[in-house]
């Protein structure tokens, strides 16, 4: 049965190794924090603006993603902020 995994936290918490190294050592599927229009991780200090709506924008661009992996027989991690 293929999973979805949410890792939620502050900034800082460890989310982002863990769903590295998870992902690696067992080869699930990986979902970052904040995807770009291209659905490509993009790190949160690279992000130039506070429009919540990129924000919004990204959530849907991750569960799309993560859908789509599921589909394909992934088990998937997603890296997620508060």
């Amino acid at each position: 049965m293929n999973k979805l995994y949410v890792f939620e936290g502050l900034p800082g918490s460890g989310k982002t190794t863990i769903t590295k190294t998870l992902s690696k050592k067992h080869g699930f599927k990986r979902v970052g924090e904040i995807l770009n229009k291209e659905y490509e991780e993009v790190l949160p200090e690279e992000v130039t603006t506070s429009d919540s709506n990129y924000f919004v924008e990204s959530d849907l661009r991750k569960y799309a993603l993560a859908n789509k992996f599921i589909s394909q027989g992934y088990t998937v991690l997603m890296d997620r902020y508060i």
